[in-house]
């Protein structure tokens, strides 16, 4: 896969109010890994205003390096760390003001990462490359908004037609996903389906929550 794209996704809530501004980048290496980062200013409904920043690294396979995410404040930090050759374990290390913690798992290749960023779904939908009609389910190591604490969730996605939809640059033929979270944390499963329009590529140009509000892409480039 080669990709090298870059964009700014606003996330609003239901009322239409912008909550978050967030720049982004994804660049195809010479040795086929893909290195994705962001920078995203979170203005509401944090406890304080601020920003963070994601750095995800994949191989030529898309398989995980590595994921790293910081506070630009210093409050708060959260890493994943595949061990060994056989990449049978991973780490899990975060830390919320001065609390620090470390978890062992057991890693899969279908492990996905997810945050309240339209960025990693748009990663996911790369890895699990889906079919129209396919759906899948998957293991997600969920990030806490404001400790970054992984916690285990269930991921459901499904692809679904491709059909004309109406974004901030016109009309465009995108291919729609159904997302499905169910968090085992809260035993609680969300049963609406989030909705989903990704280019060829797998850029989400709109991500609209089923809870309300959602992103969408405000301005993008096709080379980095």
């Amino acid at each position: 896969m080669q990709i090298n794209r870059k964009g700014i996704y606003q996330e609003f809530d239901a009322r239409g109010d912008i909550r978050t501004d967030e720049r982004w980048q994804a660049i195809t290496l010479p040795d086929g890994s893909i290195y994705v980062e962001n920078e995203t200013v979170r203005m509401r409904p944090s406890p304080e205003p601020r920003s963070d920043t994601v750095t995800y690294i994949l191989d030529s396979q898309l398989h995980l390096i590595d994921f790293s995410i910081h506070g630009l404040l210093g409050k708060r930090e959260s890493r994943i760390c595949v061990l060994g050759t056989d990449r049978a374990a991973a780490t899990l290390c975060w830390r919320h003001l001065g609390a620090v913690h470390e978890t062992r798992i057991s890693w899969r290749e279908d492990i996905e990462i997810d945050y309240t960023s339209a960025l990693l779904t748009m990663i996911s939908i790369w890895r699990m490359r889906l079919n129209p009609g396919e759906s899948t389910h998957r293991v997600l190591q969920r990030l806490d908004p404001l400790t970054f604490e992984p916690r285990t969730a269930t991921l459901t996605l499904r692809r679904l037609r491709r059909e004309l939809h109406h974004t901030a640059f016109g009309n465009l033929s995108l291919h729609r996903y159904e997302r499905v979270i169910d968090n085992a944390a809260d035993n609680a499963a969300d049963n609406a389906a989030d909705l989903l329009w990704c280019d060829d590529e797998g850029v989400v140009f709109e991500m609209r929550l089923a809870a309300g509000g959602g992103y969408r892409l405000a301005a993008t480039t096709v080379e980095v």
